[in-house]
């Protein structure tokens, strides 16, 4: 049976009121206890045509559903105009906010939340699928076939139209690009300035930190991880910087800086530095290698310059090696000479060396050949670590067999230098496993004493000669 209460307001304070047939209110109605609407589906039971106001929490049974009407399936829309142009074939979306995804028609599996999210443009709607926005205005110009976007953050790519595959987390992060796609941009303002105008361009570049990669524009393939890591840099590409402040100025192509400071003003090409403060002189220099903390170049615009050590630099077309006052040169582009400190003002107790023209006759100069792994002697334990078998059992062999060497034995070396009763002579060494080893370079002194030792003799004899011969 029909019900109408007409314009008075009515107060029910039964525990409870059960209506089975329709029910028309045309003014207020307080109800106290419960009401239990026994439709015959569970669809359109109750159709409030005006403003609903719920004074307490609404519960939503175990097993029920919050339904939005659409013309799509599956979607879940809350605010003013919010998913206002879902067509059929636009299904599963949660769309949260005011005008939050209001002009995508097609688009399935997106999530928009906040005000402005993915809003779209009233001209080509949005059709792609999978898209992401949270923040106010977050990705609000996504339209067309713009798809699998992750944006978090106010105004987070804010301007991609129909670029895809991006992932901007962070305030403004990646808040210019429009038409490029495969961009990570993480941090407030990382990628900020970054647009490739060209649908389906794929930037490749990564930016992780406050600022980082900011001033990129058309720059590709670069890696910038750390607090404004490469924020100067604009078309540079290939590049690699971590760390805070890492590879920060404009630079060219291809450098990698790995540590704080590291590379901070480089604006040249190919350079790698590793290391706190490595190669932090370089500036339109190329091709230099840094590596280890505070590691530089001997001017900022050095090239080829290869320097390994902590605090200390290398010249162009120099690899320098060591540490402070105890740095090793090779000049590879004029003689490959290696060099090392040698000043006066550097030594003590400097004597005259004994090794000369005795030792150098006691040694015996030989050619060999290597012997292959196999064939080293698989009982004496100092040699183990060379024979190295692989899953069948063979021993893998790491010599090379064929070619004639000139040089020395090392036992032989030992036993001359017993003889000479010295023991410092760095000529020889053992390494950690005890095999004998020599430094052919070291052989140099010895020399000089010798042929000095000989030059003195020669003097002797030509001085009696010339007796003789009065």
């Amino acid at each position: 049976m029909a019900g109408y209460i007409g314009t008075q307001a009515v107060s029910v304070n039964t525990t409870s009121a059960t209506i089975s047939d329709d029910l028309a209110v045309g003014d207020d109605a307080t109800i106290a206890g419960d009401l239990d609407v026994d439709g015959t589906t569970n669809l359109d039971v109750i159709d409030v045509d005006g403003a609903a106001n719920f004074a307490a929490d609404v519960t939503i049974a175990t097993g029920a559903d919050l339904l939005t009407a659409s013309a799509g399936v599956g979607n879940v829309l809350v605010g003013p105009n919010t998913g206002a142009s879902i067509a059929s074939g636009g299904n599963n979306n949660v769309m949260v906010g005011d005008s939050a995804g209001k002009f995508a028609t097609t688009a399935v599996g997106s999530v928009f939340v906040g005000p402005g999210a993915g809003l779209g443009i009233t001209g080509t709607k949005l059709t792609g699928n999978g898209n992401i926005a949270i923040g106010s205005n977050a990705g609000a110009v996504l339209q067309g076939a713009a798809a699998l976007n992750v944006l978090i953050g106010a105004e987070c790519g804010d301007a991609i139209t129909v670029g895809s595959n991006s992932v901007a987390i962070g305030f403004r992060a990646l808040g210019t690009e429009t038409g490029g796609q495969d961009s990570v941009a993480i941090g407030t303002d990382a990628l900020a300035t970054q647009n490739f105008t060209s649908s389906g361009t794929r930037s490749g570049n990564v930016a992780v930190g406050l600022n980082a990669g900011k001033a990129i524009t058309t720059g590709q393939a670069n890696t910038m991880i750390g607090g404004f890591a490469g924020d100067a840099t604009n078309d540079g590409a290939n590049n690699t910087a971590v760390g805070n402040t890492a590879l920060s100025a404009n630079c060219g192509n291809n450098n990698v800086a790995v540590g704080a400071s590291a590379g901070i003003a480089i604006t040249g090409e190919t350079n790698t530095c590793v290391g706190e403060s490595a190669g932090n002189a370089i500036t339109s220099g190329n091709a230099n290698i840094c590596l280890g903390q505070d590691s530089d170049v001997s001017s900022a615009g050095n090239s080829n310059s290869i320097c390994i050590g902590v605090g200390i630099t290398a010249a162009s077309n120099d690899f320098s090696f060591g540490k402070s006052s105890n740095v090793v040169t090779n000049d590879f582009d004029a003689d490959a000479a290696f060099t090392r400190s040698s000043d006066s003002r550097l030594k003590n107790n400097v004597a005259n060396a004994t090794l000369g023209l005795d030792f150098v006759n006691d040694l015996r100069p030989v050619t060999y050949k290597w012997k292959a792994s196999a064939d080293l002697d698989a009982n004496d334990a100092e040699l183990a670590h060379l024979r190295v078998a692989d899953d069948d059992g063979n021993i893998i062999n790491h010599m090379t067999t064929d070619i004639t060497m000139h040089g020395l034995i090392a036992q032989e070396v030992k036993t001359a230098l017993d003889t000479a009763n010295v023991s410092n002579f760095k000529g020889w060494s053992k390494d950690s496993y005890g095999v004998q080893q020599i430094s052919r370079e070291m052989y140099v002194i010895p020399l000089i004493k010798a042929v000095q030792e000989l030059s003195t003799a020669l003097d002797a004899a030509l001085a009696r000669i010339t007796t003789l011969e009065g």
